[in-house]
């Protein structure tokens, strides 16, 4: 099996919350990789990248954008993992029948006020709708405690 990691955010210099999530999701997952389960990264290589590790992917293309869903989504036509993770909410246009996504917040939705229009924008231009994602199969959604 293989196991495809949106990793681009674990593997920059400035981390953000998702990029410490994602760094230490990898960590656990490198330990218990074993025969038979494999982990491919996939980096956008525009990024500011501090690390190697033999199993990175990067995966060029020519914008600076729509990396996720213009060239990741073309990699999941031509070679793709059996289960895709997307740490960062927001999964290529097109991905395997086998999806896990985290959604770290949705308070662009309940509080758009709070956000400039340019965020907002592209919350749009990506199409970032949870419903859409999640419609088209059967969906385990595990909501997790939130912390003040």
């Amino acid at each position: 099996m293989i196991i495809g990691i949106e990793a681009t955010k674990a593997f920059e210099r400035e981390k953000t919350g998702v990029g410490w999530y994602t760094y230490y999701l990898i960590e656990e997952f490198r330990k218990i990789e074993r025969e038979g389960v494999k982990l491919r990264l996939y980096v956008n290589p525009y990024s500011n990248i501090k690390y190697q590790i033999s199993n990175i992917k990067f995966l060029k293309w020519p914008l600076k954008y729509f990396w996720t869903q213009g060239r990741l989504s073309l990699e999941m036509i031509a070679n793709p993992p059996d289960v895709l993770f997307i740490p960062a909410h927001l999964p290529p246009l097109i991905h395997p029948k086998k999806l896990v996504v985290t959604i770290h917040d949705l308070a662009f939705k309940q509080y758009p006020e709070v956000y400039s229009k340019k965020e907002l924008r592209l919350q749009g231009v990506a199409n970032y709708n949870p419903k859409r994602v999640y419609k088209k199969r059967n969906p385990k959604i595990l909501p997790a405690p939130c912390k003040k």
